[in-house]
């Protein structure tokens, strides 16, 4: 049985079940929250459904910046150097990467779940 959290986003709680550290998760629901609010204060109608879809666009877009500078990172270091420090930090910054997409994607589903 998986663990769960209660977490509060834009002012609602939600219950989400734990494939990753709570703390980790923890984390994730503040960012989420802070974008969310941070649009709302920006928005002249802020439906909780319109912020949601447009935090999950801004999140999105900033993953995929970030990725591609990381893809672009690699192709600029050597490969073939195994033991290089840059290697191994863009190869522990893509299991972030990957981790974040895993954890955003399982908030997604949580928040169309409730909606």
């Amino acid at each position: 049985m998986a663990d769960s959290i209660d977490v509060t986003i834009h002012g609602q709680l939600f219950r989400l079940r734990l494939e990753a550290n709570s703390a980790y998760v923890r984390e994730l629901a503040g960012y989420v929250d802070s974008v969310m609010d941070k649009m709302a204060r920006q928005s002249r109608s802020p439906s909780s459904d319109r912020l949601a879809i447009m935090a999950a666009l801004r999140i999105a877009d900033s993953l995929f910046q970030a990725k591609e500078q990381m893809q672009q990172m690699q192709q600029v270091q050597p490969s073939d150097r195994a033991d290089d420090g840059a290697s191994q930090e863009l190869h522990q910054i893509n299991q972030r990467i990957g981790r974040m997409v895993a954890a955003g994607q399982a908030v997604l589903q949580e928040l169309k779940q409730d909606i």
